[in-house]
């Protein structure tokens, strides 16, 4: 490989291929066979040359014919295209709605997003009972948004929601059971009164 600058027609900072081959080692490290494809290389102002290895055929009896120098190294170009595999831990909301994924990675995914609706006339909502209303002609069309927008609340997290329960509502059935209950009591009372006077009057 050599940079683009030095190739005809190359672009600078752009590796070109100038030949490639295989290269073979035993388990000693040292070098058994190599297959070389040699190649005709335009290089930038020289022209068309051949480009051949030389990996030491030639070299005497006992001396290396290649050999690796401790050195300082470093990666000149590193591109990361991906990631390892991790693991959904938790799920949340944020105060805009969107539901996010943690992963133990430390990454964070969003993935979808809670809409909330507005209407011209609010009070004109129709209630269908358990907290839920519909819209209707007097509310008007809903018209939603993300949460914060406009007139629109936020999303409030890792909260409890309070009661939806109509506590006056639910008073007043207390207090007509209470008293179903207390007009049952005195009807059985009476009937035992009435039971027990029977008894008196045939003994």
């Amino acid at each position: 490989m050599v940079d683009g600058s030095d190739a005809a027609g190359g672009i600078k900072g752009t590796p070109v291929e100038t030949a490639s081959g295989t290269l073979s080692f035993d388990g000693d490290g040292n070098l058994t066979d190599h297959n070389n494809n040699f190649n005709n290389f335009n290089f930038r102002d020289s022209g068309e040359q051949s480009i051949t290895f030389d990996f030491g055929e030639n070299a005497p009896e006992g001396e290396q014919k290649t050999t690796q120098y401790g050195i300082n190294n470093l990666v000149a170009n590193q591109r990361i295209d991906g990631s390892a595999g991790a693991q959904m831990k938790s799920i949340g909301f944020g105060p805009n709605g969107v539901l996010q994924t943690y992963y133990s990675d430390g990454s964070i995914k969003d993935e979808a997003q809670v809409l909330l609706a507005d209407f011209t006339n609010k009070t004109g909502l129709k209630r269908v009972g358990s907290n839920l209303f519909l819209a209707s002609k007097s509310s008007g069309q809903a018209m939603l948004g993300a949460p914060g927008e406009g007139n629109l609340g936020e999303v409030q997290t890792s909260a409890v929601e309070l009661s939806n329960v109509a506590v006056n509502e639910e008073f007043i059935e207390m207090m007509k059971a209470q008293k179903a209950f207390n007009a049952n009591s005195k009807a059985i009372s009476t009937a035992d009164e009435l039971l027990q006077k029977v008894i008196n009057v045939r003994g």
